[in-house]
């Protein structure tokens, strides 16, 4: 298996690992390798440098908020393609605190009706947190959409006074808020 692997990242120096797992699992090999597996053959065998790995720094610490179900992050992940071709788009959704995943919709396309649909499917099953966070993006607030976006008033009844969209997402990640 390892001289299959120096093959493939010989005629394609810039694979890395996980681009050569995939390949050989595209190409039907029964027992692929594990990423990790894959990038030791390649340092073993001098292919690449081993990386130095950056180590967090002992003074960070993760925004989030102390309880679970005070605050659910929500976006829409696209470029994800079917078999067929055909681009999907994936509402997503977690608890900021426990990082539990509320939210893992595939939509054909991210409009306001599915990506409300999948925000009520996470409130039912999951029940409803004190917040909702979300990016800018016209699906939650409608600011490309017709005089006063029925998007974000569908959103913004789904959600209540819970929904909080933020523009500047600096100001979540680090101290002084200003980037």
């Amino acid at each position: 298996m390892e001289a299959r692997v120096l093959t493939l990242r010989d005629a394609h120096p810039r694979w890395g690992p996980t681009r050569i797992v995939y390949e050989l699992q595209r190409d039907g090999v029964p027992v692929v390798p594990g990423r990790s597996s894959v990038y030791r053959a390649l340092v073993r065998n001098g292919r690449i440098d081993p990386a130095k790995r950056r180590r967090r720094r002992s003074d960070y610490k993760r925004w989030e908020r102390g309880q679970p179900m005070e605050l659910w992050q929500m976006d829409v992940v696209g470029g994800l393609h079917l078999r067929d071709g055909i681009e999907v788009k994936v509402v997503t959704g977690i608890d900021d605190n426990s990082r539990f995943v509320v939210s893992a919709k595939v939509v054909a396309r991210a409009t306001a009706r599915p990506v409300c649909a999948a925000l009520l499917e996470a409130l039912r099953r999951h029940g409803v947190p004190e917040q909702i966070l979300t990016d800018n993006g016209k699906v939650f607030t409608g600011r490309f959409g017709p005089g006063g976006s029925s998007a974000e008033v569908l959103f913004d009844r789904v959600c209540g006074e819970r929904h909080r969209a933020f523009v500047d997402r600096s100001a979540l990640t680090h101290d002084d808020g200003k980037g």
